[in-house]
């Protein structure tokens, strides 16, 4: 922060800036957080040993969190608000700049990994630096920690995939109180009865099967056991609310994330 200020002169940079007016402190803000990599955000917590121990892949790992049981969901594409369309960058370059301590080595396995992504939200499956950069974007920061808190959980656990597109981060907010304000874009009783009642139903009996909810078993490892409810529309409007596999694709890239996580912070 002080080489945007008087106090990158000073000895104590840190009682300089306490001193330095609210105007200046908001601008300097506004300057790093205009500075910093499209998607990404500027001030993120730091694994210090003390207040913040170790990472929490870590910790899923060695078993270290508090709770009985777990529902969660995630959205297909929640990395396109993150990704700039109109600068696309290689791969590669994409992946150095996402995480600035990933080795070559890693780099590498990623492009490696994801250079067969193709589809978008819309369906289309022409080969884009953009649709690999949401790819990477929304699993290594969003989808993939919600399976390691899956497999951390092993057998207690709840998973859901809402996919009415585009299918956004966020998108399906309006969706648990479909009721407030204008409600969801996609309007359905049918829909909006089987996957809000899903998360009261959860929080009171700790089981999301509700109504227009077809039977929903536990997330579980292992081959079998790997099975989430998946929540989409037809393209004549028709809801779809059924049972699905985990993608193994899906999985084996998670693997990826979690291994590099002593390079991504995670």
């Amino acid at each position: 922060m002080t080489k945007y200020d008087r106090c990158a002169t000073v000895g104590d940079k840190l009682s300089c800036l306490r001193s330095a007016s609210v105007d200046l402190l908001a601008q300097i803000n506004d300057n790093m957080t205009l500075s910093g990599f499209f998607g990404t955000f500027t001030f993120t917590p730091v694994i210090d040993g003390k207040f913040i121990m170790k990472r929490i892949s870590q910790l899923l790992r060695e078993g270290n969190f508090n709770g009985e049981v777990v529902f969660a969901n995630s959205n297909s594409f929640e990395g396109i608000h993150f990704v700039n369309p109109a600068h696309p960058l290689p791969l590669n370059i994409y992946v150095k700049n996402l995480f600035p301590n990933i080795g070559d080595a890693e780099i590498r396995r990623a492009v490696e990994i994801y250079s067969s992504i193709r589809k978008d939200p819309g369906g289309n499956t022409t080969l884009t630096m953009t649709n690999q950069a949401v790819a990477v974007h929304g699993e290594a920061i969003l989808i993939c920690p919600t399976y390691w808190l899956l497999q951390a959980f092993n057998g207690k656990t709840y998973k859901a995939e809402f996919a009415i597109p585009p299918g956004d981060h966020i998108i399906d907010v309006p969706y648990y109180w479909p009721s407030q304000g204008d409600g969801p874009e996609y309007k359905n009783p049918e829909f909006d009865a089987a996957f809000s009642s899903s998360f009261l139903n959860f929080a009171v009996f700790q089981d999301p099967v509700g109504n227009g909810t077809p039977t929903w078993d536990r997330w579980s490892n292992g081959k079998n056991g790997m099975v989430e409810m998946l929540f989409n529309k037809t393209e004549d409007g028709q809801p779809v609310i059924r049972a699905v596999q985990t993608d193994e694709g899906l999985l084996e890239r998670c693997r990826f994330w979690e291994s590099v996580g002593h390079v991504t912070g995670q």
